[in-house]
């Protein structure tokens, strides 16, 4: 029983790692055949794991021929913007109004290291994916501000949406840079005691995201 359980984890981690690190085919419907003969094993646990990443709306099941990649819609994307806004927003206004001097200034070094590892990745070519591990975790320091678990665990829930989305938007030409000039832009106005600065380069960065992602045409 116990390697079967260990078993489902492994066929469930590894489809899910390839649909979040963008190595599968958009377009293309994977058979439970190919996963089981890939991974040497039954259809059972490839089964169970496609079911199981439909109900995290990563996968679309197709009866009797397989699943392809679940893309947002629209109205999705939208959503999701939205909540990214207010939850970072928050954070950013619980920064900002920081009476602790000594803990604001500790926590803007922190955001300070991030944007030196984001612009060590500016010379890397074609790595789209660690260029969005590094946005999540400057993002998610952010919302970790907050010492608010339930908001944390929400945020963190969306990783794996946010991750094939941001893997997708770094592909255009320049966009790797244009966040981290962004990130800087937000870093900055984080040391200040104006809520409503940090707010606007907040809102600029999230749209400029969101419409970058929403004319690639990736969306069902």
């Amino acid at each position: 029983m116990v390697e079967r359980v260990y078993l489902k984890t492994q066929v469930y981690e590894y489809i899910k790692s390839a649909i979040v690190n963008n190595e599968l085919n958009s377009e293309s419907i994977y058979s439970e055949q190919q996963f089981a003969d890939l991974l040497n094993v039954s259809r059972t646990p490839i089964r169970e794991a496609v079911l199981r990443l439909n109900q995290e709306k990563l996968v679309t099941i197709h009866p009797n021929k397989g699943f392809s990649l679940r893309l947002m819609n629209r109205k999705e994307l939208r959503e999701l913007f939205e909540f990214r806004y207010v939850l970072e927003g928050y954070c950013c206004q619980l920064i900002v109004n920081e009476s602790d001097g000594l803990k604001k200034d500790s926590f803007i070094r922190e955001l300070e290291e991030l944007l030196s590892l984001e612009e060590e990745t500016i010379d890397e070519q074609n790595d789209s994916k660690h260029h969005m591990e590094v946005d999540f975790e400057f993002h998610y320091k952010i919302i970790e501000y907050s010492s608010n678990s339930l908001i944390s665990n929400q945020y963190y829930r969306l990783r794996n949406q946010m991750s094939i989305l941001g893997i997708e938007s770094y592909k255009r030409k320049g966009r790797p840079k244009q966040t981290l000039d962004e990130h800087k832009e937000i870093t900055n106005a984080l040391r200040k005691k104006d809520d409503s600065i940090v707010l606007k380069i907040l809102n600029t960065h999230l749209t400029n995201a969101e419409d970058i992602l929403a004319s690639m045409e990736i969306r069902e």
